[in-house]
């Protein structure tokens, strides 16, 4: 009858202590979870951010209308490296003064 009681009270301690460890990794994925859900969010939130971003600037490209001839021709010679943002600053910068 002794035995028994000390069995199941090693059962017991057996048993809770599995409880804890399932406890700990359940907490451990929520936490996970969660961080991994934040994470999407802010994929979801760039995401959204870059289609708008990509549609202002074909409303931009759209209201520009057609370039003329020239505009293909000049620069079709030149290195990428000669082609500088700063160029194509100015000839933005034109662009939208004489529309």
């Amino acid at each position: 009858m002794e035995k028994e009681g000390e069995e199941l009270t090693a059962r017991v301690q057996e048993l809770r202590s599995n409880l804890e460890k399932i406890q700990g990794q359940q907490a451990e994925d929520s936490r996970s979870m969660s961080k991994q859900q934040k994470t999407t969010e802010r994929y979801i939130a760039k995401r959204q951010m870059l289609i708008t971003r990509k549609d202002e600037c074909n409303r931009n490209i759209r209201d520009l209308g057609v370039l003329p001839e020239e505009a293909f021709e000049k620069y079709i010679n030149e290195k990428l490296e000669k082609v500088s943002m700063g160029n194509i600053s100015k000839s933005s910068a034109g662009v939208k003064l004489s529309s």
